[in-house]
């Protein structure tokens, strides 16, 4: 019998690995290879063995040129339905809640009690307040008669001592007359007194020369009797005439000194009559002082009188701000029932009967019911495209998707910092009250600037910031790149309103298999851009920034 030989053994596959190994080494590098080569087919054009490319080496774009457009741009906006209206009622004073006439949902009308918070607290400063502005008014009073009696008496001693015054002021006036009257007169007497006397004077000189004539005649007489020229009776009448002569004299002096006398008389008459009159305008003067000490005297009554004044007018001020601080009460007691602004509804209740609040803390929230605005925020870009007064529609989900017309009533008046939005409301044509506030609405508007305006193709922007709006191109002149910062305005997603940057005609990269360089040479190829775009709606999500940026 012929012996089988025993079965060799299954070929193990991993006793061969260096030989796979080395065999898949050799596939990966064949693959490679051909992927080089593609890829410098790529880079030459159009195929061919992979070459390096210098800088300035030309790659083939496609380009489209900025040209003079109309652009209407239709948005679509999300917005809530609100109240034109909304108030929340909080709290005016601290206490506890007494009553809630209301819950959500349920209908108020304006000045309805809706809050009623605990009162006796207020109530006793009402009281105490009242109480107050009794006793205040009280004093006031009392000072105020007090003050009428003090004034009249005070009046009245100042007009008597003002008369007073005035007649003590006319006695010295007359006294100085008089005592210049009785000058005047005392020094006529002596005047007249001296002129006598002066007059008498000279009388007794002419008497006392014809009294020597009488004598020297006499003498003469004597003498041519004696030599017997005249007689003895001639002597004697001679003699008879001396005799009147000398008593002539005599009475010449006895004038004389009666007229002396008469004139020391008349000096002595006129200066006693002086002193009286001096003494008579020293008592006028000094009843003039002792009138004025009066008159000042009776002013300090008045001054009396005004310091009554200044405490009536302390005491006043009082009454007033016992009048405020009742006030002041009676609003902190008006303040514990809480009613309602508006005809509306409760919108949300935010607290119970029986819970202690403090001032400010929020209870309820009413709503206007009858009017509605949709609340929605814009992109800054078309802020200057919104006008107030411009027709729009409003689609409200709620209500299958019915159109409602409606126009822009307000727009913000600044834009806000962070998000770079600003909202509009939008008031609804809506006579049946169907629109309900907290239901969303769509904000269909068709906005764009008047005439034509300068865009280009959305497709040649790179490193797009829809915030800031900005972006930059590949700018192709005389077949090579420029890198161009551009500054936009709104876009329909298929253009975009160029503010800054390019002008009309220039070519601009809307297409390229790579990033271009600054000076790179570049083919181009015009695509065709001159149908009209179709119309479309945007709806206004924030927009992708490119992440693509051109090589330096």
């Amino acid at each position: 019998m012929a012996t089988e030989s025993p079965p060799r053994p299954p070929q193990n596959w991993w006793a061969n690995k260096d030989t796979v190994f080395k065999g898949t080494v050799v596939v990966g590098v064949i693959i490679l290879l051909l992927v080089l080569f593609r890829f410098g087919a790529i880079l030459a054009g159009k195929g061919g063995p992979t070459v390096g490319r210098s800088r300035g080496t030309s790659s083939k774009v496609a380009v489209d040129k900025t040209r003079m457009d109309e652009l209407d741009f239709n948005y679509e906006v999300v917005g809530n339905v609100e109240s034109v209206q909304t108030v929340d009622l909080v709290a005016r004073t601290s206490g506890l809640i007494e009553q809630i006439t209301k819950l959500a949902g349920d209908q108020v009308k304006k000045g309805e009690l809706l809050v009623k918070i605990d009162d006796a607290r207020a109530l006793a400063s009402v009281y105490k307040a009242q109480s107050d502005l009794a006793n205040a008014r009280f004093t006031y009073h009392q000072l105020q008669s007090q003050e009428e009696l003090t004034r009249v008496q005070a009046e009245s001693d100042v007009s008597i001592a003002r008369a007073d015054l005035s007649a003590a002021r006319a006695g010295v006036k007359k006294a100085e007359f008089v005592y210049s009257a009785t000058l005047s007169q005392g020094d006529a007497t002596v005047a007249q007194a001296q002129a006598n006397m002066e007059s008498v004077r000279a009388q007794l000189r002419q008497a006392e020369v014809a009294y020597n004539q009488s004598k020297v005649s006499y003498e003469r007489y004597l003498n041519l009797q004696r030599k017997g020229f005249v007689s003895a009776a001639d002597v004697q009448d001679s003699y008879a005439e001396v005799l009147s002569a000398h008593a002539t004299v005599e009475a010449r002096k006895a004038d004389l000194e009666a007229a002396e006398k008469q004139v020391a008389n008349a000096r002595q008459q006129a200066t006693k009559d002086n002193v009286s009159s001096a003494a008579d305008i020293q008592t006028s003067r000094l009843a003039a002082e002792s009138a004025r000490a009066n008159v000042a005297k009776a002013d300090a009554g008045t001054s009396r009188s005004q310091s009554f004044q200044q405490q009536l007018l302390a005491q006043k001020s009082l009454v007033e701000a016992a009048q405020a601080e009742l006030q002041s009460a009676q609003l902190q007691l008006k303040d514990t029932e809480l009613r309602s602004p508006v005809d509306g509804f409760v919108s949300e209740r935010r607290l119970d009967p029986g819970t202690l609040v403090n001032l400010g803390d929020p209870i309820l929230t009413v709503q206007a019911g009858q009017e509605v605005w949709v609340v929605a925020s814009l992109p800054q870009e078309i802020y200057n495209y919104v006008d107030r007064g411009a027709s729009c529609k409003i689609k409200v989900d709620g209500l299958r998707d019915r159109l409602f017309d409606a126009y822009i009533f307000s727009k913000d008046s600044a834009v806000d910092a962070a998000s770079r939005q600003f909202n509009i409301r939008v008031k609804i044509d809506d006579p049946k009250n169907e629109v309900k506030p907290g239901m969303f609405a769509r904000v269909l508007l068709t906005l764009g600037p008047e005439g034509e305006r300068l865009t280009v193709p959305t497709s040649a922007l790179l490193d797009r910031n829809d915030v800031e709006r900005t972006a930059k191109v590949y700018k192709v002149v005389d077949g090579k790149i420029e890198i161009v910062e551009l500054k936009l305005g709104p876009s329909d997603g298929d253009k975009a309103l160029v503010l800054e940057g390019l002008e009309v005609g220039d070519t601009v990269v809307v297409q390229t298999a790579r990033s271009l360089r600054q000076g790179q040479e570049v083919e181009t190829e015009m695509v065709s851009s001159e149908e009209a775009p179709n119309e479309q709606t945007l709806k206004l999500n924030p927009t992708p920034v490119s992440t693509e940026s051109p090589q330096p």
